[in-house]
């Protein structure tokens, strides 16, 4: 099983505890590997934040719930 498939529900919980604050969506990169270039994702998972349409974090790498949920929070405070 790719690691990427480990964050799915975490990714799906997201979604749906920020569905009113939030767009919360997942990308095949293999499917759009523009988007890959791009942003230069070299490693999955990466699970990127973006601020006003502007990438302001990137976290690689299977995480908790938490950390995913405290980045979060951090750019809607």
């Amino acid at each position: 099983m790719s690691r990427a498939f480990l964050i799915n529900p975490l990714i799906d919980r997201l979604a749906t505890e920020y569905s009113d604050r939030v767009k919360v969506l997942k990308l095949d990169l293999n499917a759009n590997q523009p988007v890959a270039k791009r942003f230069a994702i070299r490693s999955i998972p990466a699970v990127m934040f973006f601020e006003q349409g502007k990438l302001a974090q990137t976290i690689v790498g299977v995480k908790t719930y938490e950390e995913f949920s405290s980045t979060l929070d951090k750019y809607l405070a």
